[in-house]
């Protein structure tokens, strides 16, 4: 039986670049306006603002095959992914 957050974590990675701080935002925005279109709180910290365009995930497209759960968990798990790279400069 796999884990679907494994599973998000693996399919992210596949997808990535190798620039990582924009692979990261990216990702990280897109879940947030899933959350954001389903009216699950984001935390203030990490300063979204829903697009006035709406959702286009289709960079993320894989993000629409998971629960809510598990795309939000994902989201939290990028953020902080995103203070590790502020922290070591890496944006």
């Amino acid at each position: 039986m796999s884990n679907p957050m494994v599973d998000i974590i693996n399919e992210f990675n596949m997808y990535n670049d190798g620039d990582e701080w924009d692979c990261t935002m990216s990702a990280l925005f897109d879940c947030c306006a899933i959350m954001h279109n389903n009216d699950i709180p984001i935390p203030n910290e990490w300063k979204y603002t829903a697009s006035p365009l709406g959702v286009d995930v289709e960079s993320n497209e894989y993000l629409l095959d998971y629960s809510l759960e598990v795309v939000e968990g994902f989201a939290h798990y990028l953020h902080m992914v995103v203070e590790i790279l502020l922290y070591f400069g890496s944006c």
